[in-house]
Formats: structure tokens, C-alpha cells, sequence
């Protein structure tokens, strides 16, 4: 898997995306993050902006020097256009300006979404690789992964393993939220036992764990809403639906109350 440009990924992800995962609309913009916001942001970031106007835009920032491996910088750029996708999509057909501004209602549905899209990636990766016939697209996105089935094969199991990590990350988000929060456990003893059960360091749970405390019932909403997305999607595509077509209605509909949001993803 040599070296590829980020916005030559991106964009081999999104004709994919657009034919297979969810319709992607105009208005997202990829570009490097600025030196001054590089603190503040880690591997990227989607920041909406004129989204109560008629073109609302989606600015997603990735950071080069923490996307470098190819695998990582894909699951970023997965993740990260999966919002802009959910909040240009919403702005431009939700209906009222008032069911895509900005605020905790966003969190369920749109991280949800992002959560599960990384899943979705991959996995249609893992469902066409080896088979004969494919579009120019499909062979497209999989020379992402490598030239040969074979290196694609053990790329795929890569992102696989890629994605698993991140989801233990994000439980461990939601864990160090309710447990720190409520008081349970103070922040450095979370770290201790979670560095002990995981294997992971100290320094890196830190890193991932710290900023979400400021936000109380975020990082659980994004793991466990993500979970209750994916068995949605599933559940849509049992009844003779189509992958694109449940993304496509979840990220236009707006954003509601979760309960709300997933009753009208069950109709």
C-alpha cells in the first residue's frame, strides 16, 4: 500500500460512497489543518458552516503528520466526511433551519453515523474483494487497499482490526465519561486500570479520554448510539432496502431527539 494523497482517497471514497453508501452532496471541502488549529484538533475534524443558508458547506481538516498510515488516514476521512455528508444533507432538506442547528441533539445521530460508517467501509470492501465483474468504481476503491487480491485481502483485515480499535477507544470514551462524571473513579485511576486491562498507554488513553470529560454524555451517546444505528441500517436492509437509500434518509432527516430519530428510522 504505497503512499496516497489524502484528497485523491478522499475522493476515491466518496464516487464510492455516492454509488454503494450514502448519496454524498456537494459542499464538502477537504483541506489540511491550519498550524493554529492543529492543537485543538487531532487526526480531523468536519466543522460545518452556512448551514442555515441555501449552500450550506462542510470543512473537514485532517491533520498530516496523525493520518500518515494509509489505513488511519481513511478511517479519518470515513468518519469525518460521514458528518459533513449528515450536516449538508440535513440543511439542505430537512425542511426548517431549525432541525439542523447545532447543539446535543446533533451528537446521537450524526456520531452514530460516523461510528457506523467505518464499519460500512470496510465491510463492503471485505464483500467484493477477489470478485470478478466489478465496476470501474468498486476496483477503483479496492486499489486502495492494494493492487493484488491478495494485498487488498490482508489490507481489509488491517482496517478491520483498524476499526475494532477505535470502537475499544470509543467504550473506553464512554467508560471514563460515566465513571469520572458520576465520581466513581477519579481520571487517573481510570487510566490506570484501563491501561492495565487494554494494554494501551497511559499516555494515549489520555490523549483520547481527556477532552470528552468537558462533555458529559457525548462520548456514550456516540458508542452506544453508534451500535443502535448499525442494527437499524440492518434491520432496513432485512426488509428489502438498500444501504444507500437508509444513510441517504438518516443524514437528510434532521436532527431530533434521539428517541425521535429512531423511530423514524424504523418506518
Amino acid at each position: 500500500m504505497g503512499a496516497t494523497p489524502v484528497k485523491d482517497a478522499a475522493k476515491t471514497c466518496a464516487d464510492f460512497a455516492d454509488t454503494y453508501l450514502v448519496e454524498v452532496p456537494d459542499g464538502l471541502r477537504l483541506s489540511t489543518t491550519p498550524p493554529f488549529l492543529v492543537p485543538m484538533i487531532t487526526g480531523g475534524q468536519d466543522i460545518a458552516v452556512d448551514f442555515l443558508t441555501a449552500k450550506p458547506q462542510s470543512c473537514l481538516y485532517y491533520t498530516e503528520d496523525k493520518t500518515s498510515a494509509l489505513l488511519t488516514m481513511l478511517n479519518v476521512v470515513v468518519h469525518e466526511y460521514s458528518h459533513g455528508i449528515n450536516f449538508v444533507l440535513s440543511a439542505q432538506r430537512a425542511g426548517s433551519p431549525l432541525l439542523n442547528l447545532a447543539g446535543p441533539m446533533q451528537v446521537p445521530l450524526t456520531e452514530g453515523q460516523a461510528f457506523w460508517r467505518e464499519w460500512d467501509f470496510w465491510h463492503a470492501a471485505a464483500d467484493i474483494v477477489g470478485h470478478s465483474g466489478l465496476t470501474d468504481t468498486q476496483r477503483e476503491y479496492l486499489k486502495l487497499y492494494g493492487q493484488t487480491t491478495c494485498e487488498q485481502s490482508r489490507a481489509i483485515r488491517a482496517a478491520q482490526l483498524e476499526t475494532y480499535i477505535w470502537r475499544v477507544v470509543r467504550h473506553l470514551r464512554a467508560m471514563c465519561d460515566v465513571e469520572v462524571n458520576m465520581g466513581w473513579r477519579t481520571f487517573v485511576d481510570f487510566l490506570d486500570q484501563a491501561s492495565e486491562q487494554t494494554g494501551l498507554t497511559e499516555e494515549f488513553l489520555f490523549g483520547e479520554c481527556f477532552t470528552f470529560l468537558a462533555q458529559p454524555g457525548y462520548a456514550p451517546a456516540y458508542a452506544i448510539d453508534g451500535i443502535r444505528y448499525g442494527q437499524l441500517q440492518q434491520q432496513a436492509v432485512a426488509k428489502a432496502g438498500t444501504v444507500k437509500d437508509f444513510n441517504t434518509k438518516a443524514s437528510a432527516m434532521g436532527f431530533y431527539p434521539w428517541t425521535v430519530c429512531d423511530r423514524k428510522l424504523q418506518t
